[in-house]
């Protein structure tokens, strides 16, 4: 079967979108934190901790959101649905 030209790029979308959520989710924000201890950034996470905490929560969940929506395009395309 030849695969569409998007095929390519909604692949690329898929795993930039599973990346992120995989950076983005709440509970991997503690390791977060040791990463970047002693950085701006680290400092910053540590000194509004709910509000990096809800936010990640929110960017966690669109881009999860995506991340689905994109392989079940994926999966429609080629048949496997």
């Amino acid at each position: 079967m030849n695969a569409p030209k998007d095929s390519g790029r909604r692949s690329a979308g898929y795993y930039a979108m599973a990346v992120l959520a995989l950076l983005t989710c709440p509970c991997h924000l503690p390791i977060l934190l040791l990463l970047l201890s002693g950085t701006a950034a680290g400092a910053f996470i540590t000194e509004y901790f709910a509000a990096a905490l809800a936010l990640l929560g929110v960017l966690f969940l669109f881009s999860v959101t995506a991340a689905m929506r994109l392989l079940q395009g994926n999966e429609t395309e080629n048949g496997q649905h």
